[in-house]
């Protein structure tokens, strides 16, 4: 699998889940890449960051 699509897979996994078969695909190339491991985990941090951030803005919310 190239690059192109393990990060376009990446991306689409924060917002639903992936197929065992997809999940596995991008697995194997995360082994391989570290390019797309530091991908992986900058998306990662991303997300959360725009979890933790929702979350203080429904505290204010309230």
């Amino acid at each position: 699998m190239k690059c192109q699509n393990v990060t376009k897979l990446i991306s689409e996994n924060q917002e639903k889940p992936l197929s065992l078969l997809k999940n596995s695909q991008v697995y194997m190339h995360l082994a391989i890449c570290p390019y797309c491991r530091a991908f992986a985990r900058n998306c990662k941090k991303m997300h959360k960051m725009m979890q933790d951030f929702s979350a203080q803005e429904e505290g204010k919310e309230s």
